[in-house]
């Protein structure tokens, strides 16, 4: 969010094909991040591969601050727009300031937005359950190879936030953020609002090669609290809502001085979610 490439036009799921008009094909991450990468102020042309078809941008390399959480609230409502990006250290802390900020400024009841949110630490994920669910809740259950669970609750001396809420998912939804959506459907607390996510689900562990190479080997999984598995499957949502042609999610700092109408209009996930909203 508020990146130069996504101010430049790029999206989630394009394919970098060339940087300054030449092919990448054969080179890895770290010799394709070092030639994107520069000093701050150039430009970088950005060739990338959507539905078939080869785009160019212009991209003017910038610092990038990307803020854990954000939120709007909906002109003329007491609902906020609440948006999560990542589950990165502290991302528990932050998204609980932006809930005080925003009932301070009227809010009772909230759309988490976790669309495109890759995920990231599961202590995170945790927390930030927690924040919104009773004391003994399930959370996830990790299953090892041997099949041996283990279940991960809510602490005994918690106190969630009690006010109406609703999960916004896509496709780019994983890992962590598939986590926490699958605990708060599973417990009821939430419904989730959007499509299908990305199915992550699995536990990687680094094992180095004798030739100083290593591999990424999945160790265990995770389930939801109902037992249902996340990798390859995801978490699918209680009502399926899809962008129009031409949209894309709304951030709340995209949407901060836009009507409910003009909101909407680009949003058509976004409103969906916010009309099931009302309903809880």
């Amino acid at each position: 969010d508020g990146s130069p490439a996504k101010e430049a036009g790029v999206e989630p799921g394009d394919v970098l094909v060339a940087v300054d008009g030449e092919s990448v094909q054969e080179e890895d991450v770290k010799e394709i991040s070092e030639r994107v990468r520069g000093p701050e102020g150039s430009e970088v042309e950005l060739t990338v591969l959507r539905d078939g078809e080869e785009r160019e941008f212009t991209v003017e390399r910038a610092e990038v601050e990307v803020p854990a959480a954000t939120w709007n609230l909906v002109p003329g409502t007491d609902e906020a727009h609440l948006r999560l990006t990542s589950f990165s250290e502290n991302s528990a802390e932050k998204l609980r300031d932006a809930i005080s900020e925003a009932r301070e400024a009227g809010a009772q009841r909230f759309v988490l937005d976790l669309r495109n949110n890759g995920g990231g630490l599961v202590g995170q994920a945790e927390e930030i359950a927690a924040q919104f669910l009773p004391a003994g809740s399930g959370i996830y259950i990790r299953r090892d190879a041997d099949g041996e669970e283990e279940e991960r609750f809510v602490p005994d001396d918690n106190e969630p936030l009690n006010d109406p809420l609703v999960v916004l998912v896509n496709e780019g939804s994983a890992s962590s953020a598939e986590i926490l959506a699958g605990a708060l459907r599973d417990n009821g607390r939430a419904k989730v609002v959007g499509e299908t996510t990305f199915g992550t689900g699995t536990v990687l562990e680094e094992q180095v090669l004798s030739d100083g190479s290593a591999i990424l080997l999945g160790i265990a999984e995770w389930l939801t609290p109902n037992g249902d598995f996340i990798r390859g499957s995801g978490i699918e949502p209680d009502v399926e809502a899809v962008l129009e042609e031409e949209q894309e999610p709304r951030t709340p700092g995209e949407t901060e001085n836009l009507s409910k109408e003009e909101i909407f209009a680009e949003d058509d996930q976004l409103e969906h979610a916010f009309e099931v909203l009302q309903e809880e």
